[in-house]
């Protein structure tokens, strides 16, 4: 949680002022609103174990990553290493 507090940090301080909460609109139309930024946690390990978070303010995995060629292309690069 500390690190979801300090990336939404970073994002205001550069210019970043809502975040999307419509859940059914971003099913639907998982596009992005313009903005300086977006920092999403995507997936986080202990060693080669896969934790998960699920509660209302953050989610992990991200839901979407695996739909997001700019995130899984480098991730699968990374975790081939």
């Amino acid at each position: 949680m500390d690190v979801l507090r300090i990336t939404q940090a970073i994002e205001r301080t550069l210019g970043r002022t809502q975040k999307s909460t419509n859940e059914a609109e971003l099913q639907a139309h998982p596009a992005y609103s313009d903005r300086t930024i977006d920092i999403d946690l995507i997936r986080i390990f202990d060693g080669q174990q896969e934790l998960r978070v699920d509660t209302p303010d953050l989610t992990i995995p991200h839901k979407w990553w695996q739909q997001r060629d700019f995130v899984s292309i480098p991730l699968s690069e990374i975790l081939s290493e």
